[in-house]
């Protein structure tokens, strides 16, 4: 299982606009400056999200984009899914007619318990926790044991 490009950026352009919550809007080409990200892309993305009513835009010269409820309220799991789906290793985890070994296959209870405890993550974490850990960090990288 890989989250593609869509949620990598999608993720951190919502911690980015989290950060800024309650400055005003957030304008693209800020955005595209801060992950070196061709603004076209950017703008798919926050259409994307726009659209899934997390984001909320403002066109003109004062335009930009801003969340829609305070990032408290936004749990990851709201932005990974509404970009990638709901992310599972296999079909059959969601879908059990796909297979028709589902019902007794030893290795999908293993691909059940690989997806729920990564919806258990995605859905134990806010915009505001991710704020939190990126506000509060010395070092820039982040340590991970996988």
């Amino acid at each position: 299982m890989r989250i593609s490009t869509r949620g990598h950026y999608g993720l951190r352009m919502m911690v980015e606009m989290a950060n800024h919550q309650g400055e005003g809007l957030v304008k693209m080409s800020t955005i595209a400056k801060t992950f070196g990200t061709p603004p076209k892309y950017l703008h798919n993305l926050l259409g994307l999200l726009k659209a899934g009513g997390l984001v909320r835009a403002q066109a003109g010269k004062t335009g930009g984009y801003a969340l829609t409820r305070d990032p408290s309220q936004i749990r990851v799991a709201e932005i990974v899914n509404l970009l990638e789906g709901h992310p599972t290793p296999v079909g059959c985890v969601r879908d059990g007619t796909l297979c028709p070994r589902s019902e007794y296959c030893a290795a999908r209870t293993v691909w059940c318990e690989i997806s729920e405890a990564v919806e258990k993550v995605l859905n134990g974490s806010t915009l505001a926790d991710l704020v939190v850990r990126e506000n509060g960090r010395k070092d820039p990288a982040l340590p991970c044991n996988v």
